[in-house]
């Protein structure tokens, strides 16, 4: 497992950074990095499924969550502040409901409490993908190998890393590649299958919430009911889509070390 790690002064509480779908803790938190060094220690691994996170035979959400409880016994860190991007952000709704004893506060980013579709199309989409998933496990190895160079060009071309400069583009491609398509194909049908509506209100550490305000991925108006939903959380809005960390970097890295500063000042 791929773990980011960099220290920080031991008087402050260790920040825990997920990543989203798609992306990797490099690719999503690059930026941010450089803001937090020497503040914090920073601790971001590459989830179940992505870069070099475990490749495991099976995805659901609750599991990541459980990989990254492990990960901060294994590491020692204590309580953490869990900064969380998108699908990162619903692992650290789990991470506080599973492991409570490992959640100081949260930073939640571009991410909401239900991932559901609501339209018949985006339904059908999830049921293709679960029957790829299971097509996928009784394929000749020679179909697979296209089938899954096919998933990743077209996780490519649904990325939002067109803005970026050529250089920062071309890297983030490279990034993104690092992912096992099929493993993108779990992860999607994880995510959009998941809800933590019914206990989200009962979150009681400290809280924030980084809203990009122009996201065409993840809903607006449903970033703004989960900030809603949990009692005191801090908003700070980010004037970026949802690839704002490869569009806006600095902007981005502002907005979380905003979010972060403000958890740790409540947490101490």
């Amino acid at each position: 497992m791929f773990v980011r790690d960099q220290p920080g002064q031991r008087n402050r509480p260790t920040v825990l950074l997920l990543h989203g779908l798609t992306s990797t803790a490099d690719l999503c938190w690059f930026a941010t990095f450089p803001r937090l060094e020497g503040r914090y220690r920073v601790v971001a691994p590459d989830l179940r499924g992505h870069g070099d996170g475990p490749h495991a035979g099976r995805f659901s959400l609750e599991d990541v969550a459980d990989d990254v409880a492990a990960l901060i016994d294994r590491l020692g860190l204590g309580k953490v502040v869990v900064g969380g991007y998108s699908m990162g952000g619903v692992v650290a709704q789990l991470l506080w409901r599973r492991h409570r004893d490992a959640v100081a506060g949260l930073v939640l980013c571009a991410t909401a409490a239900d991932f559901r579709p609501v339209s018949a199309r985006g339904r059908a989409s999830v049921a293709a993908r679960r029957a790829l998933l299971v097509g996928a496990r009784v394929v000749p190895p020679s179909a697979l190998r296209r089938l899954e160079l096919h998933i990743g060009r077209a996780g490519l071309r649904r990325t939002t890393i067109r803005q970026s400069t050529e250089p920062l583009r071309e890297w983030a491609a490279a990034q993104i590649r690092r992912n096992p398509p099929l493993g993108l194909v779990a992860a999607t049908v994880a995510l959009r299958s998941s809800s933590t509506e019914a206990w989200i209100g009962g979150i009681d550490v400290p809280t924030a919430c980084v809203i990009p305000i122009f996201d065409t991925v993840v809903p607006v108006a449903q970033q703004q009911a989960l900030a809603r939903s949990i009692h005191g959380a801090i908003v700070v809005e980010l004037r970026a889509d949802h690839g704002g960390f490869v569009q806006r970097p600095d902007d981005f890295a502002d907005a979380v070390v905003s979010a972060v500063t403000a958890v740790a000042d409540r947490v101490t």
